[in-house]
């Protein structure tokens, strides 16, 4: 074997493990990248969960104290501006 052949023979090796080396790199990049895209949809998921858990404690509370005459008379208050006697109702308007 000639000392010709034997560089193409290694140049052949160079080549390729540069492009191996490319590739791997390239594949590293494309994980790293689906792994933070994955990650921000974990953190808005677990975000998700966290509201939700909210409200359904939120409304557990509201059906069991549906019961209670104090929590009806504060909706009643609230929702409907419905004052019962004894309380005084004071609205408050914007003049233009």
């Amino acid at each position: 074997m000639t000392s010709l052949q034997f560089c193409k023979q290694w140049l052949w090796i160079i080549v390729l493990t540069i492009v191996s080396f490319a590739l791997y790199e390239q594949a590293c990049k494309q994980i790293e990248k689906d792994i933070s895209s994955l990650q921000y949809q974990i953190d808005d998921l677990e975000n998700t969960i966290a509201q939700e858990m909210q409200l359904q404690q939120d409304l557990a509370r509201a059906v069991a104290s549906q019961n209670d005459p104090a929590w009806v008379e504060l909706c009643l208050i609230r929702g409907l501006g419905v004052v019962p006697q004894g309380y005084t109702k004071v609205v408050v308007t914007q003049q233009k």
